[in-house]
């Protein structure tokens, strides 16, 4: 995680930081640890010295000057941790608090736990990806239609969740002009938020889309 801080910070103010994380985590005290495949969590104090803690991570990513950090955590899954001992740790994870610029998307809701869905990939990730190819969508716009194809698929069993502070509209692809009067006839320009339609690089989520094998 020092080594993409790293590179994060070696990209300049115009990048967009993005991190996915796809495995296990587990959350204390309304504080949520990434936990590495190779941890050995018997109870909960063992998250302090065995994981990361991801709000540590967040606060770290908010001091570097960036055009938005977009966080997403497939992690959401039904672990073991802590069975053995007389106080087996909570399921899912915790909220966590919005910070300006930064997006944090969450597979299920708080304290909710995810379908793990096919053998290769988790129904959120599938889901995420699938929506991601479509055109036109803004990023909070894809993680919303994700969330509500999830919470159809799953009768309301798997309601991902989002919290966005964004200062900017991000466009994976940029938006066509066609595109953009079909959508607004008569385009405004967004008083909270950088112009509309204002494509970001963010080349490595567009190889995340273009390598995904479904």
């Amino acid at each position: 995680m020092r080594d993409f801080l790293d590179r994060v910070l070696a990209s300049g103010p115009q990048s967009v930081a993005i991190f996915y994380y796809s495995g296990f985590a587990a959350q204390s005290n309304g504080e949520n640890f990434l936990v590495p495949v190779d941890a050995i969590i018997k109870e909960e104090s063992d998250l302090a010295g065995e994981a990361f803690r991801l709000r540590d991570f967040i606060d770290e990513l908010a001091k570097t000057p960036l055009t938005a950090r977009i966080i997403i955590l497939d992690a959401s899954r039904d672990h073991q941790f802590g069975l053995a001992s007389s106080k087996p740790l909570a399921k899912g994870l915790a909220a966590e608090d919005m910070i300006s610029g930064t997006l944090v998307a969450f597979a299920a809701a708080p304290g909710a736990i995810s379908i793990d869905g096919s053998e290769d990939q988790s129904l959120y990730t599938e889901t995420l990806v699938a929506t991601m190819r479509q055109r036109g969508l803004d990023l909070e716009q894809i993680f919303k239609k994700t969330r509500l194809q999830i919470s159809k698929t799953t009768s309301r069993t798997q309601i991902p969740w989002m919290i966005s502070a964004l200062d900017v509209e991000l466009h994976l692809f940029g938006a066509s002009n066609q595109e953009v009067a079909q959508n607004d006839p008569q385009p405004k320009k967004s008083r909270s938020k950088k112009a509309r339609n204002h494509p970001v690089p963010i080349g490595a989520l567009r190889e995340l889309i273009r390598r995904a094998p479904f």
